[in-house]
Parts: C-alpha cells; sequence; structure tokens
C-alpha cells in the first residue's frame, strides 16, 4: 500500500530536480523516471515504463514552451523527423506489452532489458566526451535533402548549420522505438546525432530534441494508456514537480551546461542498475 504523503513530497521534490535536468540536457529526463518508479515506488516494470513517457510528454510541455518563447527551436526538421519517428513509437509500445504478456517470465525479461539500458545509458553519460560536430560534405549543396538551416533567437543571436538529412532520419526512427519500449523520450539519441550529424549548435540541439519529445512521447503514452499501463496520478503529482523544474532548467540551458549534474546522475544510474541486475539475476 503506498504512502501517498510520501509518493507526493518525492513527487514534486525529484519530479523538480529531473525537470531541470531534462531541460537543460534536451533528453526529457525517462531515463531517470522510470527507475525512479520500479525502484521507490515498486511499480511493475512496464508500469513504470508507461508511467515515464507520461511524466515526460507532460515536463516536454512545459519545455517546449520555454523554448518556444527563446526561438531555439528548428521546426522544419522536427516536422520532417517527426514522421519518422512516431511509428516506431508506437510499435515500441506495442512490443513493450508484447514480451510482458506474451509468455511466462516476461516482466522478468523486460526488467533486464530496462535495467541493462540503464546501465548503458550511466555508462554513456559518465564515459563520453564533447560531441564534435560534422564537417560538411563537398558538393553537399547540390542535394535536395541537404538542409542549410538559419536560425536567430529572441536575443537576435544567429546560428547557422547545415547537415544531409538522409543521415539523422535513422537515429529519429531508433529514438522513437526506444520512446515506447523503455518510456525514455529519445533524446540521449536524438541530442548526440544532432550535434555529430546535423552540426547544430548546443542550444538549438537541445531545444529541438526537447521539441521532438513532446511528439515521440505523445503517441507513446496514448499507446500506453490504451494497454492500461500509465499509473496517472502519480505522473501528474511527478509532472507538477518537473514542469516547473523544467522552466527553470531551459532558463539554465542558455548559460554553460552543469557538468556536475551529469556526473552524479551518471553515477546513480549505473550504480542503481547494477544493484538492480544483480537482484534480478541472483535473488
Amino acid at each position: 500500500m503506498l504512502d501517498w504523503r510520501l509518493v507526493i513530497v518525492l513527487g514534486i521534490g525529484l519530479g523538480f530536480l529531473v525537470g531541470i535536468y531534462a531541460s537543460v540536457s534536451g533528453t526529457g529526463g525517462g531515463s531517470l523516471y522510470g527507475p525512479i518508479f520500479e525502484s521507490m515506488l515498486f511499480m511493475d516494470v512496464h508500469i513504470a515504463i508507461g508511467t515515464s513517457l507520461f511524466v515526460v510528454f507532460l515536463n516536454s510541455i512545459s519545455t517546449s514552451h520555454a523554448y518556444i518563447r527563446q526561438k531555439r527551436i528548428d521546426y522544419k526538421l522536427s516536422y520532417y523527423l517527426i514522421l519518422f519517428s512516431t511509428p516506431f513509437a508506437i510499435a515500441g509500445s506495442i512490443l513493450t506489452e508484447a514480451i510482458v504478456t506474451g509468455f511466462d517470465g516476461g516482466k522478468a525479461v523486460m526488467k533486464l532489458i530496462f535495467y541493462a539500458f540503464t546501465l548503458a545509458a550511466g555508462f554513456y553519460m559518465l564515459l563520453k566526451k564533447s560531441d564534435k560536430p560534422a564537417m560538411a560534405p563537398p558538393g553537399a549543396c547540390n542535394d535536395r535533402w541537404y538542409f542549410n538551416q538559419c536560425i536567430v533567437d529572441c536575443d537576435g543571436i544567429e546560428f547557422k548549420y547545415a547537415f544531409s538529412f538522409k543521415k539523422v532520419v535513422p537515429w529519429a526512427m531508433l529514438a522513437g522505438f526506444l520512446s515506447g519500449f523503455l518510456g525514455i523520450g529519445g533524446g540521449m539519441v536524438m541530442v548526440p546525432a544532432f550535434t555529430i550529424i546535423c552540426a547544430m549548435p548546443a542550444h538549438i540541439v537541445v531545444a529541438t530534441s526537447g521539441f521532438m519529445l513532446l511528439f515521440n512521447s505523445l503517441v507513446g503514452t496514448i499507446t500506453k494508456i490504451a494497454v492500461d499501463n500509465v499509473a496517472i496520478l502519480i505522473g501528474l503529482i511527478f509532472a507538477a514537480g518537473s514542469i516547473f523544474g523544467a522552466q527553470l532548467g531551459a532558463k539554465i540551458a542558455k548559460g554553460t551546461k552543469n557538468k556536475t549534474l551529469k556526473d552524479i546522475i551518471s553515477i546513480f544510474l549505473v550504480v542503481l542498475a547494477v544493484y538492480k541486475l544483480v537482484d534480478i539475476m541472483f535473488f
């Protein structure tokens, strides 16, 4: 039986902190919400995933609103990629349900997959160095799928970059699938893809990734709700904290990113994932 007073305190407090990180990093925070729901609130893994995606969706509304005001979203790229990513978000959501209900031990298998990804995400965040943008290939401007972008934000700062649209499409598909399958929103895929493949400036990367999360998480959440995999009330409590955190995070993101915050979160994910994997496999 849940102690709802504890849930409210955890939801508002942790939701606020995760909301800050999600907005600063452009990742949606799903890599944190899922483990929190499964390990602290003792949800079944598929419910934790669905509820995580629901909170990511609500959080991305707040994040997107903040970045719309800053005028740092690449709308053209976002709308094109959403056409490719959202069908895979639906497929990922369906696959989660199929694994959990399809055979005996399905929940344990899904939990192993979930924490194996959490471990990989933690190590990736902890060990990766700064991403280096790609250079424009010779003759790329003659390619109809080569985008030359120029965005001017609310402060009058001009951002220019160019990239091949075809190279980033597979990453959008993967982000959409992981969004529905693991409830992470997909930002952990799109942030490095936008940085390395599209050669985007960091501020445009975070804003555009956060905007794409809104659509990927929406279709994934609808699918999760349809199969009753979302604890809506708990999700709303966590979202109440994260929405305010997201607004603060968007302001922080206008300056230098906080590497210390990223390292702390990375270590938390690695330790939690190792503990849960050992518990699942040996106890």
